[in-house]
């Protein structure tokens, strides 16, 4: 059964738009051969993925997986000497168990797990606040009970694996990028 699609949830971040709006074809030629503006726009339609799941919108998160394949496609493009096999092949299974939220949730893991080791070997080229939170309740597809972590930007956990259910369930781990003066200004509590 699907759920209701809440109208509202935590924002992504300060200057995010919409999935559509990340999407490769609507960046200037410029950004979109730059591996470094192109890791940023692959982190926002992330971040957007794992906002859609806290906010407990299914139909919203098998949308933002148009924004993280087009991104990923691009960032590929942008960087042939990046090795983006893993990240790809967990990104391309998120499409398949988007039937309903909670096999996307399931198949979140893998894909999160790569993102984080994509993000920490690039740490010095991408814009914070970027954490690492966790929640140990929460299922892995590895099916052991160490529970589940993800990608965020703000100090309060958010939880994209149980959503409404348990919004705040977890901790932050790590801080992989800080804040800068700028960042923290504008964090305001978003994704």
């Amino acid at each position: 059964p699907m759920q209701d699609e809440p109208d509202t949830g935590p924002p992504i971040a300060p200057d995010a738009g919409t999935h559509e709006e990340m999407q490769h074809e609507g960046m200037p030629e410029a950004a979109a051969a730059d591996p470094i503006a192109m890791r940023e726009v692959f982190i926002e339609a992330s971040l957007a993925l794992t906002e859609e799941l806290v906010s407990d919108r299914h139909f919203g998160a098998v949308g933002a997986l148009d924004a993280v394949e087009s991104s990923l496609a691009a960032l590929a493009a942008a960087s042939p000497d990046d090795d983006l096999s893993l990240l790809s092949a967990r990104a391309a299974a998120l499409r398949p168990a988007g039937a309903d939220i909670d096999s996307l949730r399931l198949a979140f893991d893998p894909f999160s797990q790569a993102l984080l080791d994509y993000v920490r070997a690039h740490v010095g080229t991408l814009t914070g606040p970027l954490r690492v939170a966790h929640c140990p309740m929460a299922d892995n597809a590895a099916g052991d009970d160490e529970g589940a972590s993800w990608l965020q930007r703000p100090e309060r956990v958010w939880n994209p694996y149980f959503g409404d259910a348990m919004l705040h369930c977890g901790s932050v781990k790590e801080v992989l990028v800080p804040a800068t003066a700028r960042d923290a200004a504008n964090e305001g509590g978003s994704l």
